[in-house]
């Protein structure tokens, strides 16, 4: 698991001072390239690899508000032979669980447009970030 903290901004809420909901995608999305980053190889810039989001899903169990310092934790859920799936906690200032949220990636070909197995050194970082049993 991963981890990344910061604080919500002006911009990213609604006129109403609650987080606009698309920002929890941005917010798991930034924890998720904390997580990938951790990588020999730089996907995020790969010339024969992509990683794209299949599916997305999230809860919002409590509002965020503007100026609130929230944690992002990040781990991998399950991987498979050419997708993997990851899973997201987005905590409040009092540590409780605001939002959670579900990815899941399929490693793509960029020449050939199609699912190809998992690299490795990926294999074992995502492995390595696994999520305890809950």
């Amino acid at each position: 698991m991963t981890s990344i903290k910061r604080t919500t901004t002006f911009a990213e809420c609604d006129p109403a001072g609650v987080a606009f909901f698309s920002r929890a995608f941005e917010w798991c999305h930034a924890a998720y390239e904390a997580l990938v980053s951790e990588a020999e190889r730089d996907y995020f810039h790969d010339t024969e690899l992509a990683l794209p989001i299949v599916d997305a899903r999230a809860d919002y169990r409590l509002p965020l508000t503007r100026g609130e310092t929230i944690v992002v934790k990040a781990a991998t859920e399950e991987v498979g032979e050419s997708s993997y799936k990851m899973i997201y906690e987005i905590l409040d200032e009092e540590g409780r669980v605001a939002t959670t949220a579900r990815t899941v990636h399929v490693c793509v070909s960029k020449q050939e447009r199609r699912a190809v197995s998992i690299p490795d050194d990926l294999r074992d970082l995502l492995n390595r970030h696994r999520a305890e049993a809950r």
